[in-house]
């Protein structure tokens, strides 16, 4: 069995033949429609979480933003996330939903977390502030 490029590449045409042709018009209405849903999308919730440090792989650390030397690690690869469930006759949009609903939980108990650590880190070391 030997490879052939020629044979990837009458296929790749072969399956970009099929595909929709978009006007350029077409293109720049979509661009311009996620534009605009950008524009009036509203803004993300104020946070106390300051930007964090990457010391290791794998390892998030969110310094005091003090200056004092008390950290909060976070290692998020390791979370486990539960099984999501998509309706029966759902298809890859159903399926993109509970992925995207799974995800945003996720980073929603996260932030949660480290929010938290820093509360309590505040309300110990830095009492008043």
């Amino acid at each position: 069995m030997s490879y052939d490029p020629e044979e990837d590449r009458r296929e790749l045409e072969a399956v970009m033949a099929r595909l929709p042709r978009r006007t350029p018009a077409e293109v720049f209405a979509e661009i311009e429609a996620g534009r605009r849903a950008a524009a009036n999308a509203p803004w993300p919730e104020p946070s106390i979480i300051p930007m964090p440090e990457f010391p290791a792989f794998g390892v998030i650390r969110y310094p005091c933003p003090l200056g004092c030397d008390w950290y909060h690690q976070e290692a998020p690869g390791l979370d486990a996330f539960g099984p999501f469930v998509v309706a029966a006759p759902g298809g890859p949009h159903a399926v993109s939903a509970a992925l995207t609903a799974s995800a945003n939980e996720r980073a929603e108990v996260y932030r949660q977390r480290v929010e938290r650590a820093l509360v309590d880190h505040y309300e110990a070391a830095h009492p008043g502030r």
